[in-house]
């Protein structure tokens, strides 16, 4: 009885778990929202390409970094342009996003 009741518990506690983690609804983002993430991803590239350039001497990595860094710097640009021309205020923890204060 106590064996049936102890799987009875677990099911239970189960099906609630995992009715609390399914249930929860995607978040609605906003164009400036994903434009937000979208920097973000792409400074996290241009920084790993810094990285390299410091941490490597070697040819190959040192140009690959260097196209990492120009290629996720146009896209943020990208990123930024559109924004403004949708007339979005570009925000990031509040404070306005330009250009300058990415790099």
């Amino acid at each position: 009885m106590k064996t049936t009741m102890n799987y009875g518990m677990t099911l239970i506690c189960v099906f609630f778990f995992t009715t609390l983690m399914f249930s929860q609804s995607t978040p609605q983002l906003t164009d400036p929202e994903i434009a937000s993430v979208a920097v973000v991803a792409n400074q996290i590239d241009i920084d790993y390409g810094k990285v390299a350039l410091k941490r490597s001497s070697n040819k190959e990595i040192i140009d690959f970094a260097n196209r990492m860094i120009e290629d996720h710097t146009a896209v943020i640009n990208q990123a930024v342009d559109l924004v403004t021309k949708l007339g979005h205020a570009f925000r990031q923890r509040g404070k306005p996003i330009t250009f300058n204060s990415i790099f």
